[in-house]
């Protein structure tokens, strides 16, 4: 299908330390808040990895260190949360007295 709409072009900055610490601040990304990908680990290790870091967000980077993406741990913590309550039907949501 043909559309009459004209082209649509994005740009932005790429994401390196100097921008993360100007956008971020010094202290929401420290130095040992990263992993390395390792193709070889299955999902949950990969899970757990990153909730044993202590920043709120996690740098993902290839095995040369170069940055491949950022994570939210929160999210990564609130979707492995989700998952063990449904798990776990016993687990009933309490409304507080």
């Amino acid at each position: 299908m043909v559309h009459d709409q004209p082209a649509q072009y994005e740009h932005t900055r790429w994401l390196n330390g100097p921008y993360l610490t100007e956008v971020m601040g010094l202290e929401l990304l420290r130095e040992d808040d990263w992993i390395a990908v390792d193709s070889r680990a299955d999902e949950e290790s990969r899970v757990l990895d990153v909730l044993s870091r202590s920043g709120d967000f996690v740098a993902v980077v290839n095995i040369d260190r170069s940055f491949r993406r950022l994570i939210e741990r929160r999210l990564v913590l609130e979707e492995v949360a989700r998952r063990e309550v449904h798990r776990h039907p016993q687990v009933r949501r309490q409304t507080p007295a």
